[in-house]
């Protein structure tokens, strides 16, 4: 038998553990818990390991229960006579046995990441109100048959009131690998749930939620504290990431995420840009330096326009800005200082390099900044030295 059988992974080998399908049962309870504060109301509370593996608890003080059971295998964990059924069962109407769970104000899930074929567990999940004898009999029936190593839940099940039996069923549901219950299936329905804009990849967005739901979560455990995410911090980083996803996208990717090939420094040593720097530092780490940035702010300058997502009007308000600033400072320079010119130039570049400015709304990248201001430098509309228009042909 290949599935989470509570928190231990049941096998019929010698092992008593595997790795693999233990691991694969947590991250199936991340990935249900996600697919919940998706799916739940504005005020929602989800639990992992709380009242169930997975619990939605409602503003209005409702309850949804989640049993969830991952399988590696293609067989359900919920066939008549296992232990996972029963001990579902038994837990449940224990429940609301000791009244701490009504069950008019509750639904119960079994969810699996297989299908349930026809038998008593989904009988249960179909039961109404129509046919909720013909189910409690099913339910007797296959108490009878039932092996010694469940007997004890067994008993424990049917020994309590028949309505309180009859109450909890009728409030069960099946979802399973025909409901969009795990993987690509359940990722698309997530996906929807969101109503995720169409420029952002729903894959990078459903993969940042499920780490941050991960992280959240053993941040609570290891602080002694249940694990419980509201659906309002969920939202939050929703749109926190979303707006990340948006500003790289508009303004620039992060500059270790723009390619640069090393091939770019022979083409370059001998343009314009290049010279301006070499006039005012004989430092190659600075020339290399400069290069990259060219290269990389004229790849996404590149990119950018072919996706259209900043006018010209962006690009001539930024470049103005730059053009402005680079001004003040070389005057301010040339007329202050009384240093040799090369150092003067030196001074002009580093201050240069702390300028910041807004490229269609937000702060652009460093890289663009500079690699703007190289390619000014390159057609000599700014430069470093003092005498730079003079000195570079």
């Amino acid at each position: 038998m290949t599935f989470i059988d509570g928190a231990l992974y049941r096998m019929n080998s010698t092992a008593s553990h595997s790795a693999p399908g233990q691991a694969a049962g947590y991250f199936y309870q991340l990935e249900r818990a996600m697919a919940r504060l998706a799916d739940s109301e504005s005020g929602s509370m989800i639990a992992v390991e709380k009242e169930d593996d997975v619990s939605v608890k409602f503003a209005n003080g409702d309850l949804q229960l989640e049993q969830d059971k991952h399988t590696l295998n293609d067989r359900s964990p919920f066939y008549d006579t296992s232990k996972a059924l029963w001990n579902t069962l038994d837990i449940w109407t224990n429940l609301a046995e000791l009244k701490e769970i009504d069950p008019c104000r509750c639904q119960y899930f079994l969810v699996t990441n297989v299908l349930i074929p026809d038998g008593l567990a989904r009988s249960i999940g179909d039961a109404e109100k129509e046919n909720i004898d013909e189910c409690y009999k099913q339910l007797q029936e296959v108490a009878k048959k039932a092996p010694p190593t469940i007997k004890d839940i067994v008993d424990r099940v049917m020994n309590r009131d028949e309505s309180i039996l009859k109450s909890v069923i009728l409030k069960i549901k099946c979802i399973d690998s025909k409901g969009n219950s795990s993987g690509g299936a359940l990722s698309r329905k997530i996906a929807s749930l969101l109503h995720l804009p169409d420029d952002v990849d729903e894959i990078d967005v459903l993969n940042y939620l499920f780490g941050w739901i991960a992280n959240k979560l053993l941040d609570s455990w290891r602080d002694g504290k249940p694990g419980i995410i509201s659906r309002s911090a969920f939202d939050k980083q929703l749109h926190r990431f979303i707006q990340q996803i948006r500003k790289h996208k508009q303004f620039g990717l992060p500059e270790h995420l723009v390619p640069f090939a090393k091939e770019e420094l022979r083409r370059h040593w001998n343009k314009k840009y290049v010279k301006q720097v070499h006039l005012v530092t004989n430092d190659s780490t600075e020339t290399i330096e400069a290069i990259t940035d060219f290269v990389r702010c004229s790849s996404e300058r590149f990119r950018l326009a072919d996706e259209g997502v900043l006018t010209n009007d962006d690009w001539t308000e930024f470049e103005n800005v730059l053009q402005s600033t680079w001004s003040n400072i070389f005057r301010r320079e040339i007329r202050l200082r009384r240093e040799e010119e090369e150092i003067i130039g030196y001074k002009i570049l580093c201050d240069i390099r702390d300028v910041k400015a807004d490229l269609g709304g937000d702060s652009a990248h460093r890289y663009i900044v500079m690699g703007t201001y190289h390619r000014f430098a390159d057609d000599k509309r700014v430069g470093w030295h003092p005498r730079y228009k003079d000195l570079i042909e």
